[in-house]
C-alpha cells in the first residue's frame, strides 16, 4: 500500500467481500425456505453482516475525511504519522459498527417476527431509526446536497446537472 487512502480502500474492499458472503448466505436461506423467524433469532445469524455493512458506511465517511484533509491541508497531511492517522480514522469506524450492531441485538430481544432475515429487517424499533439516521447522515456528509437534493461535486463548485456550454473561444 502506497498511501493511507489505499489502506482505507483495501479495508473497505475487504468489508465489501464479507458483505457479499453475507448476502449469499441470505439468498441461500431464502432459497432453502428458511424465512419467517423471530427477530431475536435473526440478528445473531446476520450479526457479522450488520457489522461489516456499518463498517463499509463508516469507512466511506473516513475516506471522504481523508481526501478532504489531503486537499485542505496537504503539507500537514504528509507530516502526520501514517499508523496513528489510520488508527485515528479506523477505531471510530469499528466502534460505530460494533455499537450499532450491538444495539440491533439489544433491540431484537422482543417477540416480533421478520419475513426475511437481512439488514433492514434485522434492525427494529429504535435500532432501525438509529441505523437509518446514522447511515444517511454519513452519506450526506460524504456527498453534500444542495437545497434541491442534488449532489454537489467538487466542494459545490461544479453543477453536473447543467449542460456543458462551450465558450466563444472554443474551436467548433
Amino acid at each position: 500500500m502506497r498511501s493511507r487512502c489505499h489502506v482505507l480502500i483495501a479495508i473497505r474492499s475487504f468489508a465489501d467481500i464479507i458483505v457479499c458472503v453475507y448476502l449469499i448466505q441470505v439468498r441461500a436461506e431464502i432459497l432453502v425456505g428458511n424465512t419467517f423467524m423471530k427477530s431475536r433469532q435473526c440478528v445473531p445469524r446476520v450479526a457479522y453482516g450488520l457489522v461489516f455493512e456499518n463498517l463499509q458506511c463508516s469507512i466511506g465517511l473516513a475516506l471522504g475525511v481523508d481526501r478532504l484533509l489531503a486537499i485542505v491541508t496537504p503539507v500537514q497531511y504528509r507530516k502526520w504519522p501514517a499508523r496513528q492517522y489510520l488508527l485515528l480514522l479506523l477505531v471510530p469506524c469499528c466502534i460505530f459498527s460494533l455499537v450499532l450492531a450491538s444495539f440491533a441485538l439489544w433491540e431484537s430481544s422482543g417477540e416480533s417476527r421478520v419475513a426475511i432475515c437481512f439488514t433492514p429487517s434485522a434492525y427494529i424499533n429504535r435500532a432501525k431509526m438509529a441505523w437509518t439516521k446514522l447511515n444517511t447522515d454519513a452519506q450526506d456528509f460524504t456527498f453534500p446536497r444542495d437545497s434541491d437534493g442534488h449532489v454537489q461535486y467538487m466542494l459545490g463548485f461544479a453543477d453536473l446537472r447543467k449542460p456543458f456550454a462551450p465558450d466563444d473561444n472554443c474551436v467548433r
